[in-house]
């Protein structure tokens, strides 16, 4: 056998052996290659193009109004300070007058010993009774000496026609020159009692002039004792709550020191924040903030409670701190049986300006902001837009919108120009 049979035989028999791996992979890629070159041609494929099923909204321009929703609390209007008026031992004090406790106008809270001062009033009425009775003594007196000064007038009138008569017939010679002096001191001594009576009746007048402004006095001293009398006892000036009591039975209490803060029920207060865009929008259009109505709701656990108020005032400055401006809504609520306190959590629609002629869309409808897509001839076409206010989840655009418009409401991560849809509900 030849050398070269020899080896053939060899290498068919251990072929597998001589072969390394990298070799079969390069003989394996080219007999696959050979056999794609050795096939038949075959058509190319072209891909058809996908269409996005949408939904659209139709435009439409309208006026709208939206409703601003508002976060806030409950305040109250105003509070009040109880604090005693006179001094004493407080004796009774009513279960009201407790923390929380509620009470109602005029009723009775507080009351402080009153002996010292029944007495007081007791000893100022007997001092007015007193000067009553001594200014009746004076007028009485004044009525005498004005009677007795109309006597005293007529008889001086009897005594200067008797010196008259004197005189006459003294002239004629009838009676004496002594007979004359005698009438001329009587009438005299007659003036001079007709003097000092007068001068007893001016007397008597300062002295029921005296009289009555000690009378006065001694009034204003016995309405004082009536007033102390009567506030010994505290009253409740409104309908409301108690909260902060600094008193207790047998404490004894000073004038003016506190004895409970008072919230008045009758005069709460919803107070909410508008941002400064907001406040100054409002402002501008024209339609104001005193007097407008506004719808309120407290949620209390699974039930909310609606109410309505009218918004009293502003605030008086800008918030530096929310950028906003506060408001305070009155509710139109009775107080005595509301279970509203302050604190509570509100929210509120507060109506904002009133737009013309733009179109209410979902806030989905937006791409960047300022871009809308118009469905036309099943494509997807831009148009830029301006967003001018906003409804809970809806936008009021104008800009470069038809009426009839089916702008796209779906939101499509291939929304593009001349992307092509199918709209499957409008």
């Amino acid at each position: 056998m030849s050398p070269i049979v020899s080896f053939l035989s060899v290498l068919r028999r251990n072929w597998h052996k001589v072969l390394s791996p990298t070799s079969l992979f390069v003989l394996a890629v080219f007999s696959f290659a050979a056999l794609l070159l050795s096939g038949p041609d075959l058509p190319k494929e072209i891909p058809e193009e996908h269409s996005w099923a949408v939904s659209v909204e139709t435009a439409r321009y309208i006026e709208a109004r939206p409703q601003l929703r508002l976060y806030g609390r409950l305040v109250a209007g105003r509070t009040a300070e109880l604090r005693a008026l006179v001094s004493g031992k407080v004796v009774t004090m009513s279960e009201k007058l407790r923390e929380g406790g509620a009470f109602k106008q005029g009723s009775e809270l507080l009351r402080i010993d009153d002996f010292s001062y029944q007495s007081a009033l007791v000893e100022a009425s007997a001092m007015l009774s007193e000067a009553r009775a001594r200014l009746d003594e004076y007028r009485a007196s004044l009525r005498q000496g004005e009677n007795a000064l109309e006597r005293e007038l007529e008889q001086l009138e009897l005594t200067r026609t008797d010196e008259e008569r004197a005189e006459e017939l003294a002239r004629r010679g009838t009676v004496s020159q002594k007979f004359v002096d005698d009438k001329r001191l009587a009438t005299l001594a007659k003036e001079l009692s007709v003097e000092n009576r007068r001068n007893d009746v001016k007397v008597q007048t300062s002295r029921i002039a005296q009289q009555e402004a000690v009378i006065e006095r001694l009034e204003s001293g016995v309405r004082r004792a009536e007033r102390n009398l009567e506030d010994t006892v505290l009253h409740a000036p409104f309908n409301g709550l108690v909260e902060d009591v600094g008193v207790a039975e047998g404490r004894l209490v000073s004038v003016n020191d506190r004895v409970a803060n008072l919230i008045d029920l009758d005069n709460l207060e919803a107070r909410f924040t508008l941002s400064n865009a907001q406040y100054a929008r409002i402002l501008a259009a024209g339609s104001g903030l005193q007097g407008q109505e506004v719808e309120i709701r407290w949620n209390a656990g699974k039930e909310v409670v609606a109410f309505s108020g009218v918004v009293a005032r502003a605030a008086p400055r800008i918030e530096a701190g929310s950028g906003g401006v506060d408001i305070y809504v009155r509710l139109e609520i009775d107080g005595a049986d509301t279970p509203l306190r302050p604190g509570a959590f509100l929210e509120a629609d507060f109506p904002d300006v009133v737009y013309e002629n733009v179109v209410r869309v979902p806030q989905s409808v937006l791409y960047e902001d300022d871009t809308v897509y118009v469905v036309a001839d099943e494509r997807l076409s831009g148009r830029k837009v301006d967003v001018v206010g906003a409804d809970g989840p809806f936008v009021l655009l104008r800009g470069d919108l038809a009426a009839g418009d089916a702008v796209l409401a779906s939101r499509l991560l291939q929304a593009g120009e001349g992307v092509k849809v199918r709209i499957i509900s409008q």
